[in-house]
């Protein structure tokens, strides 16, 4: 961290601010320095920061860490559903992930009810007005689709595929 603005986010992350802490660990992903990411990330995370406890999720997932990355990404629901969360969070991003880990048994006992309930929600929300930040919103409703088309742990059905993928991709 060589500039002053860097050098002024890495006081803030050491003094407990737990946003400069997520940006130094998301800024360290980024660059492949994994260990550092996660070391920033935790602590974010143990300051409540739930976008923080959702990011840690995502590189545990990249790490093939199944059941850190599931209680990752628990823990960041448990985290953005309370009030005293640091900072907002996009639940639809948390009910994707976790939707995915219960329908695919991803370091969790497989549940595709459970995984359903998950990826409807998160797929569903996409009918809002809201501005939608999470860049992959549309997964739940192309995943969803994929399974019914193919029948993958729900039962075959090309209505129900046809009105995620039509939703995924409106005209």
């Amino acid at each position: 961290m060589n500039n002053p603005k860097d050098k002024s986010l890495l006081i803030k992350a050491e003094q407990g601010d737990s946003i400069s802490q997520l940006q130094i660990g998301k800024t360290e992903a980024n660059k492949g320095n994994y260990k550092t990411a996660i070391e920033w990330l935790n602590r974010s995370r143990a300051l409540r920061n739930a976008e923080a406890a959702l990011y840690l999720g995502r590189i545990m997932l990249k790490q093939k860490k199944r059941a850190e990355a599931f209680e990752c990404f628990m823990h960041a629901r448990e985290l953005a559903r309370s009030y005293v969360a640091v900072a907002p969070i996009n639940h639809r991003e948390i009910w994707f992930y976790l939707g995915v880990c219960y329908f695919e048994g991803i370091g969790t006992p497989r549940n595709v009810n459970e995984g359903l309930i998950y990826l409807t929600k998160a797929a569903k929300d996409c009918d809002s007005d809201e501005t939608i930040s999470f860049s992959g919103l549309t997964e739940a409703q192309l995943y969803l689709s994929r399974k019914y088309k193919d029948g993958d742990g729900v039962k075959l059905n090309l209505h129900e595929a046809n009105k995620w993928l039509k939703k995924a991709r409106p005209e």
